[in-house]
């Protein structure tokens, strides 16, 4: 697992998807975003609590297109769900 860590944002990159000069991908934290306790920092999913507050989760998430320099709307988005289902969902990132 590769880690890069800048101006308080920290990703993770997988080697071998690293070696493949088509594919761009990382994971991100937490660290780097403007979201309050108790999702603080880069909290990028829409559907918490964010204090009710979407602007937080679009700025984090315009915070992260911008460090990675891919425009927002060409992101892929996972949602972690704790089932042994898997679904595929094809549309737009929030912008």
């Amino acid at each position: 697992m590769n880690i890069e860590i800048k101006n308080n944002i920290r990703l993770l990159q997988f080697e071998k998807l690293s070696k493949e000069r088509d594919i761009f991908h990382f994971i991100s934290t937490r660290l780097g975003g403007v979201s309050p306790p108790p999702y603080e920092s880069l909290n990028l999913g829409f559907h918490s609590k964010d204090k009710n507050d979407n602007d937080n989760v679009l700025k984090n998430r315009v915070i992260l297109s911008e460090y990675v320099g891919i425009p927002l709307e060409n992101f892929t988005l996972g949602q972690q769900v704790h089932s042994g289902n898997v679904s595929v969902e094809i549309g737009r990132a929030h912008v």
